[in-house]
């Protein structure tokens, strides 16, 4: 993809119109449904009205409808008659009806627009004026507009009306008003969080992708404004294509912040054209509170030193002028920035000292007429001196009429004696054609002398000569146009390395060094075989300038071979690199689709959703003794569980020092919180800050003083309280506990409402030979949105499952193959469909490995093993699974020969290289 999609400096129109469908639908009703010709839609600057108006004319063209756009902040500086002239023009550009003279007000009103309203009969005018209250400080001819307008509104029942607003109705001026007062009145508001995001996304949604949070981190930065979201993509999307990034992440918001603020400077002042310099200035005391703290309060703006007296009265001026507004759905005392982008321009605009654009000023008339009167004075010269050139009598071949300059009067043609005819007063003498044109080109030709004499014995051609005069007449004007035709096809008019006959011969432009634009010069093109009147050759999405620029084959769509077009791919110049066997752990970040897994005695490798391996660990000298991976998207990050400790991954700041901990078995994260939680040899232990810090939460057994120690896997998901519960399972005597996170999951000792269960409570009976004491578990699952379904896995074959959350359980053994011995339940993975789970067994480290992937049918029984093609049951194993987000019926599979994908519909094996 080689345009920017995301275009900020222009109206959306057509299919790139996106939300307010709402808004839109309702004022094609007022005005086809109702007596109701005028429409007033009350907007900020670059809140989407131009937009509104051209989707409203589009959806009204189907009803028979034609749209004449008028903007008027252009009208505001040129005279009535002008400006209704130029609406004329406008009707006439859109109606197809011509008119010949200039219209005055009158006319307009009494014979031009009834002629319209006829030519386009059984249609009707739509009057779309753009800006109508910026004709409210314009002058003595824009209050003569508004007038004008106030009439044609009233005189006009059968032409419909929508007109938008900067401001409210009562800033408007008075003939605006009485007009509003029986008029429709809609309100464009920021767009939807539904809208936005489709904004964010549906442009690119083939070639890049926004990560969940990046999506809400620009929604927010913007207050939903469609300007800001536009403007803040562009840059992403020009950061995504230098960088060859495939997933927008939150960073990456940061990273084009500057950018950002600086090209929406004419914006942020337009916000603040109202506002004094002394409430600009309280405005931005306000935006460093905000930006410090990401809210504001009256105690807040009192610590910042803005004196209590003024609090109230800047809370509530900046609250109805709209810079600020309430947090929450409900009135609070908490207020944030609506547009938080505007604070931090204000905070940027101080802290840089950046300065506010220059007035223009005027060059006064005193300097202005001396230099156009030397300007002129200069052309009538050249213009002599080109004009005495073409006619000068002092040599036979020219002709004999001059051109007389007078001081007092226009020129004056004076004819030779010779001359049988007397031409008018500033004519010209007749010219005849040669018999042999010159050839017709766009180019000017070389030889200036050749060129005046071939059109010298041109004109003499056309008198009264003698056969051998006209003989020689036509042999000098031929030899004169070959000389020059010759010149001219040798020349190189662009300077790009091509003559122009050369660039004839190929169909490009002599005149332009690089005729499709595409950043390589013809002759550049040539020399590569690319085709200079084609921007992109192997028609890859990338320009061919860029595909040199950055090292690609302009011909070839798939440059590294590796089967994804280079504009698809991280690197178009690498080939991705193999996944080993021997994966041990697999899971999928959800939301951009990315896997990750790791591999056995090599680290951690991720996988992008254009099939791209990349080992992300090849830095960590230890990467070698990973025993588990996370995947938490909070943003993206990764934790990796060691024998002693816990590191981080993130995409901005890599990996992290590790934090000591006992030996690391499992983790669960808390979906949309930055709560994790780790399971080791020595209890719980949980991390607020998504990795960054963890603590350990000496979690008991019952009432006892035993604390919970042996965690091999955990589960998380929320009871019908929507309360988040946490399960624990291990080999310490087969207990599983069960951890009712409330009120607050961020507290460290938390209790149900029911006095007997407390956190860490055993919900599996020791007594239960099959489920209890006898058998360690290794294997946890429950559904992130009813925790009452739970399965446990131990290392004897059996699987757990309570309806009720562990108050009853019932145990069902896997279906192991006739000399086989139990297994290890090493994985349970839990579909969308409530009646599909899947179990893996076999560990690398057990002497009965038994590889496979069992199903749980209807019945509740579990049938296998199912393999993938060449694995050995006595010497393979898989270890760990995940739903496939694009295709719930598919499954990730992560053991001894690598990575696979089975399709539970089709029972199908595919190996993921």
């Amino acid at each position: 993809m080689n345009n920017n999609p995301y275009q900020f400096r222009e109206p959306v129109k057509g299919s790139g119109f996106i939300g307010r469908k709402e808004l839109v639908l309702s004022i094609i009703q007022t005005f086809i449904s109702s007596s109701q010709n005028v429409a007033f839609v009350f907007g900020r600057r670059k809140i989407g009205k131009t937009s509104l108006l051209y989707e409203v004319a589009h959806q009204l063209a189907e009803q028979e409808y034609q749209a004449v756009y008028w903007s008027l902040q252009d009208a505001r500086e040129i005279s009535l008659e002008q400006a209704i002239n130029n609406l004329a023009h406008e009707i006439e550009q859109e109606t197809g009806f011509h008119f010949q003279s200039v219209i005055d007000p009158v006319s307009f009103q009494s014979q031009f627009l009834p002629e319209v309203n006829k030519h386009i009969h059984p249609n009707k005018l739509l009057f779309l004026l753009d800006d109508v209250d910026s004709l409210q400080n314009g002058g003595e001819e824009a209050t003569y507009l508004i007038e004008f307008i106030q009439k044609l509104i009233i005189n006009n029942r059968e032409t419909v009306f929508l007109l938008t607003i900067g401001q409210p109705l009562d800033k408007l001026p008075s003939p605006f008003k009485r007009i509003a007062k029986q008029a429709r009145y809609e309100l464009l508001e920021a767009l939807t969080e539904t809208e936005a995001s489709t904004l964010i996304n549906d442009p690119v949604k083939q070639h890049l992708n926004f990560n969940k949070t990046s999506v809400e981190k620009i929604i927010a930065l913007t207050g939903g404004q469609p300007y800001l979201i536009q403007l803040v993509c562009h840059h992403l999307f020009d950061l995504a294509q230098q960088k060859h990034k495939s997933t927008i992440q939150p960073e990456h918001v940061d990273d084009v912040l500057p950018k950002v603020l600086k090209d929406g400077r004419d914006f942020w002042q337009s916000l603040l054209s109202r506002l004094s310099d002394e409430e600009i200035q309280r405005l931005r005391a306000v935006a460093d509170v905000f930006v410090k703290t990401q809210a504001i309060t009256q105690k807040q703006l009192v610590k910042a030193a803005i004196p209590p007296s003024d609090v109230e009265r800047d809370l509530n001026e900046f609250k109805k002028q709209g810079f600020i507004t309430q947090a929450g759905q409900i009135e609070s005392d908490v207020y944030i920035f609506t547009i938080p982008l505007l604070a931090h321009w204000l905070i940027d605009k101080t802290k840089n000292g950046l300065p506010d654009p220059p007035e223009v000023s005027v060059i006064p008339w005193k300097v202005v007429v001396p230099v156009l009167a030397v300007i002129a004075a200069l052309i009538i010269v050249l213009s002599i001196f080109f004009q005495w050139g073409r006619n000068n009598t002092n040599t036979p071949e020219t002709l004999t009429a001059q051109v007389i300059v007078q001081t007092d009067e226009s020129p004056t043609y004076t004819p030779s004696p010779s001359s049988t005819s007397t031409p008018t007063q500033t004519s010209e003498p007749p010219v005849t054609p040669s018999s042999t044109p010159i050839p017709t080109t766009s180019t000017p030709i070389v030889d200036t002398q050749a060129t005046a004499s071939a059109a010298t014995a041109t004109e003499q051609a056309s008198r009264q000569l003698s056969a051998t005069e006209r003989a020689i007449i036509i042999t000098q004007t031929a030899e004169a146009e070959a000389t020059a035709t010759a010149k001219y096809a040798q020349a190189d008019n662009d300077n790009d390395g091509l003559t122009n006959a050369e660039e004839e011969a190929l169909g490009t432009n002599p005149n332009v060094a690089d005729t499709d634009g595409d950043g390589l010069d013809d002759k550049e093109e040539v020399d590569r075989g690319t085709q200079p009147n084609n921007p992109d050759s192997d028609n890859d999405g990338w320009l061919d300038g860029l595909e040199v620029e950055r090292g690609s084959n302009p011909l070839n769509t798939d440059t590294d071979g590796d089967g994804i077009p280079d504009p698809d791919g991280p690197d178009p110049l690498n080939t991705p690199i193999p996944l080993p066997a021997g994966v041990e752990i697999l899971d999928i970040e959800p939301v951009d689709e990315l896997l990750f897994v790791l591999v056995k005695d090599q680290g951690v490798y991720r996988r992008d959703n254009a099939g791209n391996w990349e080992n992300i660990s090849n830095d960590l000298p230890d990467k070698n003794d990973i025993n588990v991976i996370e995947v938490h998207n909070n943003p993206l990050t990764i934790l990796a569980g060691y024998f002693n400790g816990i590191r981080r991954w993130t995409e901005a700041g890599g990996w992290s020092a590790k934090v000591e901990t006992p030996q690391v078995h499992s983790f669960v994260s808390i979906p949309d919180t930055d709560i994790v939680f780790a399971g080791t040899d020595q209890g719980i232990y949980r991390s607020t800050d998504n990795g960054l810090i963890w603590a350990a939460m000496n979690w008991r057994k019952d009432n006892s003083a035993v604390i919970v120690v042996d965690i091999q896997s955990l589960a998380a998901g929320q009871d019908g309280a929507k309360r988040w519960v946490l399960y624990a399972v291990g080999g310490d005597a087969g207990f599983t506990y069960k951890a009712l996170l409330q009120p607050d999951i961020t507290q460290e000792a938390t209790v149900s409402s029911s006095s007997q269960r407390w956190v860490g409570k055993s919900v599996v009976s020791v007594s239960d030979t099959e489920c209890g004491a006898k058998s360690k578990f290794f294997a946890a699952a429950t559904y992130p949105e009813n925790s009452a379904k739970v399965y446990i896995g131990n290392d004897k074959s059996v699987i757990c499952h309570s309806e009720d959350g562990g108050e009853s359980w019932e145990a069902r053994k896997l279906a192991v193959p006739e000399g086989i011995r139990e297994v290890y339940i090493t994985d349970i993975i839990l579909t969308t469909d409530d009646d599909i789970a899947y179990a893996l067994t076999g560990r690398s480290d057990s002497p009965f490995a038994s590889a496979g992937l069992y199903r749980r049918d209807e019945q509740g029984e579990w049938i296998g093993p199912i393999q993938p093609p060449n694995f050995s049951l006595q010497s393979d194993y898989v270890q760990s699974g995940a739903i496939n987000p694009v295709n719930p019926n598919e499954i990730y599979i992560g053991g001894s020969q690598g990575l696979f994908l089975y399709n539970g519909q089709t029972d199908q094996w595919t190996a993921v290289k």
